[in-house]
């Protein structure tokens, strides 16, 4: 019974070893997929492999290895080119965020961004690269902040600028906005969670 055992389990192997076999090309009905086209001029006597087969080595046309290029602000590479398509002369960018009363002339901004009050108009200054009054700039959130009297400023730093005018009403929803800015030509900027509406 024990030596019977054995013979049934061997059997039982040798089937499921036929069936993996057979899904990896070997004998069996599935078909195998055709052989490639080799390019180039194949070495050793020019003639493909038989049925199943990947046909001689090749000396040219292997794939090129893939290169791996850093990109990272300030780095340089050589020996390649990246073509940026759209692009609209200087990037677009939010450094620093700033909130004043709107009777102020003047303010300072933060990378940290700033807070207002509920139920306030406030003056918003922001800073970064590109910025220009040709910009429409939106308040992030459920639509409640309304955006008036964009200009364009320049910071004493040179840095260029927007300051606004922002109507927080009694009823805004409370947390963190972001800003964003977005030219005519989809182009976008943004300075996440970085106006703060308090109760």
């Amino acid at each position: 019974m024990v030596q019977l055992r054995a013979h049934a389990v061997m059997v039982l192997f040798a089937a499921a070893l036929s069936v993996s076999l057979s899904a990896c090309g070997g004998s069996g009905s599935v078909s195998p997929a055709p052989a490639p086209t080799p390019t180039g001029t194949p070495s050793g006597g020019g003639t493909t492999g038989g049925s199943g087969g990947t046909g001689g080595s090749t000396t040219s046309g292997s794939p090129a290895k893939a290169t791996v290029i850093t990109v990272a602000a300030g780095s340089t590479n050589s020996g390649v080119n990246f073509v940026l398509s759209g692009q609209k002369s200087g990037t677009l960018n939010i450094e620093v965020l700033g909130a004043t009363s709107t009777s102020s002339s003047g303010g300072s901004a933060f990378n940290t961004g700033a807070a207002v009050a509920r139920g306030q108009s406030s003056r918003i200054l922001i800073f970064g690269d590109g910025l220009s009054a040709d910009e429409t700039v939106t308040i992030g959130g459920p639509g409640d902040i309304t955006v008036s009297s964009i200009q364009q400023i320049t910071a004493t730093t040179g840095l260029a600028g927007l300051m606004f005018v922002i109507n927080v009403p009694a009823n805004a929803a409370t947390g963190a906005r972001s800003v964003f800015v977005r030219r005519s030509n989809g182009d976008m900027a943004a300075f996440a969670g970085g106006l703060e509406v308090l109760p």
